[in-house]
C-alpha cells in the first residue's frame, strides 16, 4: 500500500484542464488501482463547487463502466471481489464522509474500497433510481433512497447497506470483521433523502380545494371574485430566503411588526417560528400586547 498522504481528500477550486480518462478493462477491481481518473466539478447556481479526488492507491473511483447497467438487476458490478462503495453526491455531508471514508482505506488491506459521484455517473444513479420503483426486482431493497451512503458488494452483487457510526474505527471494524463475510446480508437502509445545501424557501400559494373539516372556498358563482380576495394568494413582497436566516427574521419583522410583550433573549426564536410559520403557508400567532388591569 502506498505511504498515506497528509492530505486524502482535496477539494481544489480550480477547474483543472482536460485530460484523458483511463476506463478498466480487466474483470477485477483490484486491477483498477492505477486508474486515475479525473473527477468532474459541478456548480450550483450560488457558484459553490465541490471536486472530490481520492488517492487511487487505496480508493477505486468507479463510473458506469464498472456496473452492468443493461442487466436486470440493474446495479450489478463487472467484478467478484469484496467492494465496499461510498456512494456520494457534492453536498457537505458528502464531503465529511468522503474524508472518513479516504482515512479508512489508507489503512485497511484486503478489502477494495470504492468511490462513485452520482451527480457525474447520471446513469448508475438513474438505475438506482429504477430500482426503487420496481418491486419485483430482487434488489429493489438497494433502490435509491439517500445520499451518501454505503454499500458492500459481494460476488458482483449489492448484499449489505452499511447503517453503523459514520467513524473511522467502526467503518475500520465493520470493513475487517463483517463486510465481507459469507452469508453477511443488512438489507434495511434507516437513512432517507440528503440534506439540502441551501435550504431555500420562498413564500406559500393558498389552497383552492374544499377541505374535509372547512368551510367550502371553491368559488360557484361570478359574485365571489373580489380584487382583495385573489385565488393564488402568493405574497410576491415575500423574497427566496434561507430557512432560519437573517433575512427570513427581517421578513417577519417587515410584515408583522416587532414581536413585543417578549424577553429580549426570546425574540429571534420567536422570529424564526413565525418565519417558518410564514414559508408554509400558516398565519402565525400576533405576540399579545400587555393591557393594564382595570383600576379598583
Amino acid at each position: 500500500m502506498a505511504a498515506p498522504s497528509n492530505q486524502a481528500v482535496n477539494f481544489p477550486t480550480n477547474r483543472p484542464t482536460n485530460q484523458p480518462t483511463n476506463q478498466p478493462t480487466n474483470q477485477t477491481a483490484n486491477q483498477l488501482t492505477n486508474v486515475n481518473q479525473t473527477p468532474e466539478i459541478r456548480s450550483n447556481t450560488f457558484g459553490i463547487s465541490y471536486r472530490m479526488s481520492f488517492n487511487s492507491d487505496n480508493i477505486k473511483t468507479l463510473t458506469a463502466e464498472d456496473f452492468d447497467l443493461d442487466s436486470r438487476e440493474l446495479v450489478a458490478l463487472k467484478y467478484d471481489d469484496c467492494i465496499l462503495v461510498l456512494f456520494y453526491v457534492e453536498n457537505t455531508e458528502s464531503m465529511q464522509l468522503a474524508s472518513l471514508w479516504a482515512e479508512v482505506a489508507q489503512q485497511v488491506a484486503g478489502p477494495v474500497f470504492g468511490a462513485i459521484n452520482m451527480l457525474a455517473e447520471k446513469r448508475v444513479a438513474q438505475n438506482f433510481a429504477r430500482l426503487r420503483s420496481d418491486g419485483n426486482n430482487p434488489l429493489h431493497w438497494a433502490g435509491m433512497r439517500q445520499y451518501p451512503f454505503i454499500m458492500v458488494y459481494r460476488k458482483r452483487w449489492p448484499v449489505a447497506i452499511y447503517n453503523g457510526a459514520r467513524e473511522v474505527q467502526s467503518i475500520i471494524d465493520y470493513a475487517m470483521t463483517l463486510a465481507c463475510q459469507a452469508g453477511y446480508y443488512e438489507i434495511e437502509q434507516l437513512g432517507g433523502s440528503m440534506q439540502a445545501q441551501n435550504r431555500l424557501a420562498m413564500g406559500p400559494y393558498q389552497v383552492y380545494t374544499n377541505l374535509p373539516g372547512s368551510q367550502p372556498i371553491v368559488r360557484t358563482i361570478s359574485t365571489q371574485y373580489r380584487e382583495e380576495q385573489p385565488i393564488r394568494g402568493f405574497n410576491s413582497s415575500l423574497p427566496v430566503a434561507t430557512v432560519g436566516s437573517a433575512a427570513e427574521q427581517q421578513d417577519i419583522s417587515r410584515l408583522q411588526g416587532p414581536v413585543v410583550n417578549q424577553p429580549a433573549i426570546n425574540q429571534p426564536a420567536v422570529a424564526n417560528q413565525q418565519a417558518g410559520a410564514l414559508r408554509r403557508g400558516i398565519t402565525p400567532p400576533s405576540a399579545a400586547v400587555a393591557t393594564p388591569a382595570a383600576p379598583r
